[in-house]
């Protein structure tokens, strides 16, 4: 089941909100949630819940915090909170209250070994140029941490910079600078590349603000951050050059924010008290750097057909998973016309398409997901068998598509996009073109229906090459 919206969200023009994750336990003291989330080069959205300890993973499309989205057997820490995805597919942990940073199964939860040991461990961040690991410690002193060496075994945390409370991390991949929440300041951090690396900045102040992400360059917009923050609001702070930076809102009606974290199109996800919410731009590109590095993550239904050529007679498909998405039924499309379904146990299996058209087609399979999530891949086919050879003299015979429980009562007839007749009559069952065109043409049909299809149409397109003396 896809969760629907909980909330009444507002957004800025040109943004859309709804929930993508529910379900999560709050804590109502202070609203606490889930607030560690990262995305793996799937798109599967992983989410640290600190209320109950456990670690969630979400398909793309989202769904509801439950036992069958629990990665964890039990709970893996006491009020953890960061959560990362390295490029290499390994999924680090922040532990609060552990106070360490911790490698662990992506499918089980279980810790696999401890990287570092950092005091009220929180944010999360990997830098793109050196490829180390940056640790902050909001609440328990002032210094943001790098860990390097981490990769394969306990890492080697240093001091980096310093400044308070820092909670939210997030680097510009294209620049190389760490950008910090600290205290409602955003902070802007020099890269380890830099000739002070280190060195503190503060660019911006937002009050309450917690996670970052960063623009994508790209887009060519002047770069900018965007802020999930405490009071259910997000912000976006643009970087103008020569400027000073200014604030705007793009999201409102949330309950508490704290992390966030950037799918593989550039959308933001924010964590609130008891879900996560999806913000994206409203027909536009999302616009935001990944917070996983790497391509794009492939379709999760792949269309595969054996043969080298498509023949008129038959084609071979099969539907392959990818990302972990397991799925339960499909449906297949030949040009938009539906001619096959495939139920939980054929789904993945090879199948045969036959009486496929004479021209180029379009095969579309809209696969539904366990989860519910359509998902829906196309692939074009040329037809390279060559059509039987058409005699100059003979007639054409054209058929009329039908419908169940109706006939077709007016017909219009076009050679070459010219219209050249309209039969009507009370049954239209084909048309004869008695003296088709000797060269190659192409003939399109516009039928008319009759009830209970009173003023639907369908269309259908035949291709002739030129005819044999």
């Amino acid at each position: 089941m896809l969760p629907g919206a909980a909330r009444a969200y507002s957004t800025a023009p040109g943004f859309t909100a709804s929930d993508y994750a529910t379900g999560f336990p709050e804590k109502q003291v202070n609203r606490w949630g889930p607030i560690g989330i990262a995305f793996d080069t799937s798109d599967n959205l992983y989410v640290a819940d600190t209320v109950d300890g456990n670690i969630y993973r979400f398909q793309p499309g989202g769904g509801v915090a439950s036992d069958a989205t629990r990665v964890t057997a039990s709970p893996v820490g006491e009020k953890i909170t960061g959560l990362l995805v390295a490029p290499s597919g390994q999924l680090y942990l922040a532990r609060y209250g552990e106070n360490d940073v911790v490698q662990v199964d992506p499918d089980t939860g279980q810790v696999v070994r401890t990287i570092a040991n950092v005091q009220c461990a929180t944010g999360l961040a990997i830098d793109p140029i050196s490829g180390d690991l940056f640790v902050s410690e909001n609440g328990c002193g002032n210094t943001i941490w790098r860990v390097s060496n981490y990769q394969s075994g306990p890492g080697t945390a240093s001091p980096y910079s310093s400044a308070p409370y820092v909670d939210g991390l997030a680097f510009d991949t294209t620049s190389g600078t760490l950008y910090a929440e600290s205290g409602g300041h955003v902070l802007k951090i020099a890269g380890t590349h830099s000739s002070t690396p280190g060195q503190v900045e503060s660019v911006a102040t937002v009050p309450q603000a917690d996670g970052l992400a960063f623009g994508a360059h790209s887009s060519g917009e002047p770069p900018y951050l965007v802020t999930n923050r405490n009071n259910g609001t997000v912000t976006r702070v643009d970087f103008a050059s020569g400027l000073r930076p200014t604030s705007s809102d793009i999201f409102s009606g949330g309950s508490r924010g704290d992390f966030a974290a950037v799918d593989s199109n550039g959308c933001l996800y924010v964590t609130q008290s008891s879900s996560v919410v999806r913000i994206a731009r409203d027909g536009q590109p999302c616009g935001l750097q990944p917070t996983t590095a790497g391509p794009a993550p492939r379709a999760g239904v792949v269309l595969g057909a054996r043969g080298a050529c498509v023949r008129i007679a038959s084609l071979r498909l099969r539907i392959r998973q990818r990302g972990r998405v397991r799925l339960r039924s499909a449906t297949v499309y030949v040009n938009g016309h539906r001619v096959r379904r495939l139920g939980p146990r054929g789904v993945t299996g090879w199948f045969t398409l036959r009486h496929l058209p004479r021209s180029a087609f379009t095969v579309k399979i809209t696969a539904i997901t366990s989860r519910g999530r359509a998902l829906v891949t196309r692939r074009r086919f040329t037809n390279c068998a060559k059509p039987p050879p058409r005699k100059c003299k003979a007639p054409v015979r054209l058929g009329v598509p039908r419908r169940p429980g109706a006939h077709a009562f007016v017909v219009d007839v076009y050679i070459n996009g010219r219209h050249v007749r309209r039969l009507r009559r009370h049954i239209v069952g084909h048309v004869i073109l008695a003296h088709p065109p000797r060269r190659a043409f192409r003939a399109t049909l516009i039928a008319h229906y009759n009830r209970p299809y009173r003023g639907a149409r369908a269309t259908s397109h035949w291709t002739f090459p030129a005819c044999s003396r």
